[in-house]
């Protein structure tokens, strides 16, 4: 038979995990939320961890004091504190939304001080549950770290099972729910295991707060993710096509252009004509390398690049590597785009493109492309620094080229001239190889004209095939590594310095966009010289 006093230790061991998960949980959505409608910026996370640590800090020094004033016993205060972090995190979410649509800097301020409150609710718990433990007979320091271990198990738990499972089954919105609705039935469990008469009120007003979130859910989260990703951009008519993952919410606006957690990644269009996707860079690929014939891309996109790279004559295979399976899941929209999956010659793994790398060092490509994110992302550099350029060097044939996106940054430039003998620009695009770019115009011309759908027409036809191809050579540059390596103003992107995350740059300078703005896809695109 059990103890009264060793069960009231567990059940306040119990408390403190499921707290610590609670808490945890709330902070992995509010930085998921918080990261989107910051346009993913390096700094986001500092941020929202920061207010959610003062959170805590503040409610763990205030948290005896207002038990005082609600003269409640500790069972009780918890449950109301527990309630509170989660009403305050539920609501706050579409309210912040709303609050973007109007003011990008009010919307991002009040989600991050709504961090504070929710955590600032939880962090009252944690010292009170010691202090009950060793009020039961426990000496002081082992009560203490009997709770914390117990609170930093379910903290642990927080991020693995809501960041990797639930967030992978269920939308951010349904997620923002759940925990919301764990933390109501969390607090009318502990009411009514409380000491303290007068049950039914405390019960009463749990299950209603429940039921009011459920009913409210629709009307409150509609149109939320286009709110937190677009603010004061406009959020109507809305997304057309939606998946959802633990690696990411990918979302297609009608007429094709895709975003990856609200940023621009591409459009759906293989017309090198309308170039709506600048896909004239794609087409470009033959014009850099005689006979690609085994080829890596990194990162799926819309999928409008490897239909082209798989359309050049010359490819016998096509390996893809992509981070997020919701690329895949809204590319059957466009099944002219999704066929190249269904080639016999294509590859996809769903890995991290530079781990994947990392385990299979036998591979070696002749070309490998990688359509990358916005140079000033957060985790840009894994893709940019030139220890991955060295990477990739190591997986490149005799003669092989890299080819990826600057997205307007010198410092990607100048790191690839680091890294190769040889570098070009095609538009926002570089080239680099320790072979020379030698091919003549005549012969670009020849190779753009040989790439074929899959049903055998030439994708470059018609009588603006001649002004189509001179506008894609006039996108290339001559050899720009001598020229790179003589600057004395640029950075070399490294794992360590993050150059292009943290460095005022240019058109990636953080600090002189403030209130932060993204290109979207109906501006001009930012002027790039050299």
């Amino acid at each position: 038979m059990v103890e009264p006093r060793a069960a009231s230790h567990r059940l306040l061991y119990l408390v403190a995990g499921v707290t610590g998960f609670l808490s945890i949980s709330q902070e992995t959505l509010w930085i998921k939320v918080i990261g989107s409608a910051n346009d993913n910026r390096p700094e986001t996370f500092a941020h929202a961890l920061g207010f959610f640590l003062l959170g805590l800090a503040f409610g763990a020094l205030a948290g005896r004091r207002v038990q005082a004033r609600l003269r409640l016993g500790n069972l009780r205060f918890v449950a109301v504190m527990v309630a509170v972090s989660g009403l305050v995190f539920y609501l706050a979410m579409p309210a912040g939304a709303a609050l973007l649509t109007r003011s990008d800097d009010l919307g991002r301020q009040f989600l991050l001080v709504a961090t504070a409150l929710t955590s600032a609710a939880m962090g009252g718990v944690l010292p009170l549950l010691c202090e009950a433990v060793s009020a039961g007979g426990l000496a002081a320091g082992t009560a203490t770290a009997r709770v914390l271990l117990a609170n930093v198990l379910g903290s642990a738990a927080g991020p693995l099972v809501t960041g990797y499972v639930l967030l992978e089954v269920e939308t951010l919105q349904h997620n923002i729910l759940f925990i919301a609705l764990a933390a109501l039935g969390v607090a009318q469990a502990l009411w009514l295991l409380a000491p303290e008469r007068h049950r039914r009120a405390g019960v009463t007003i749990f299950s209603l707060a429940a039921l009011l979130a459920l009913a409210a859910q629709p009307a409150l989260f509609t149109r939320f993710l286009e709110k937190v990703h677009f603010g004061t951009d406009g959020y109507l008519p809305g997304y057309q096509y939606v998946a959802q993952g633990r690696a990411g919410i990918v979302g297609v606006w009608p007429g094709g252009r895709e975003y990856g957690e609200g940023l621009y990644d591409g459009g759906f269009n293989l017309d090198p004509v309308s170039n709506t996707n600048l896909i004239n860079r794609a087409f470009f690929v033959p014009a850099l390398h005689r006979a690609p014939r085994r080829m890596l891309e990194i990162g799926l996109g819309t999928g409008s690049w490897a239909r082209i790279l798989a359309d050049i004559p010359a490819v016998d295979a096509l390996t893809i590597v992509e981070i997020d399976p919701a690329y895949v899941d809204v590319m059957w929209h466009y099944p002219d785009i999704a066929s190249v999956l269904s080639d016999p010659r294509v590859r996809l793994h769903f890995d991290d493109g530079r781990r994947w790398l990392a385990r299979h060092p036998e591979r070696a490509f002749d070309m490998i492309v990688i359509n990358g994110t916005w140079h000033w992302r957060s985790g840009a550099t894994h893709i940019l620094s030139s220890e991955f350029l060295r990477e990739l060097r190591a997986h490149l044939a005799s003669g092989g080229v890299v080819y990826f996106n600057t997205t307007g940054s010198f410092d990607v430039l100048y790191t690839a001239a680091g890294a190769f003998r040889h570098v070009i620009r095609v538009s926002n695009f570089v080239a680099a190889s320790d072979a020379p770019f030698d091919q003549r115009a005549d012969e670009r011309r020849t190779a753009m004209l040989g790439i074929h759908g899959p049903d055998g027409a030439p994708r470059i036809r018609g009588d603006s095939a001649g002004v189509t191809l001179d506008r894609f050579l006039a996108a290339a540059s001559e050899d720009l590594a001598p020229q790179l390596r003589r600057a004395n103003d640029l950075w070399n992107i490294t794992d360590d310095n993050m150059a292009t995350e943290f460095k005022s740059n240019g058109a990636g300078t953080w600090w002189r966009s403030l209130p932060y703005r993204v290109w979207r896809p109906d501006r001009a695109w930012p002027t790039i010289l050299f």
